[in-house]
């Protein structure tokens, strides 16, 4: 009885590990804590392009080769493309705190369509909509 608890237990932890794209275009899944060689607690979204990572909790998770867009959300609540980051910028700061992801070597696809003001990979109307209502504004909130 107390087997059959524990492989439903573990069944259980390892379906809501996420799980992230590599450099390859593989998908690792689930994401590994460096350490213990086990699946990493981070069950939130997959990382990847658009990833939202405000809350992330990556600790010792091991990101070999990940990938990321200019479209991922850090926990600043900014994009990496809002921050300005280049690769280089992008590892130092999700090594660093609030995410603490050890062995981040990892590869920044930037990824532009023209006109995507939303960043959804499409050019629509929601776009031409976003940039009416913005036009002429400049955010005093944005990093430099």
């Amino acid at each position: 009885m107390l087997l059959i608890i524990s492989v439903t237990l573990l069944g259980g932890a390892l379906a809501q590990a996420a799980s992230y794209q590599t450099t390859g275009g593989s998908i690792v899944d689930p994401i590994m804590d460096r350490y213990t060689n086990s699946p990493h607690s981070y069950s939130r979204n997959n990382l990847g392009k658009s990833a939202d990572l405000s809350d992330a909790d990556l600790t010792e998770s091991h990101l070999f080769h990940a990938t990321f867009s200019t479209g991922t959300i850090l926990p600043s609540g900014f994009t990496v493309l809002q921050h300005g980051f280049d690769a280089a910028d992008l590892q130092a700061y999700l090594e660093g705190a609030p995410i603490y992801a050890s062995n981040a070597d990892i590869q920044l696809v930037l990824f532009l369509l023209l006109g995507d003001a939303n960043n959804d990979n499409q050019v629509t109307g929601a776009d031409l909509v976003i940039v009416q209502q913005n036009f002429g504004n400049v955010d005093p909130n944005m990093p430099t």
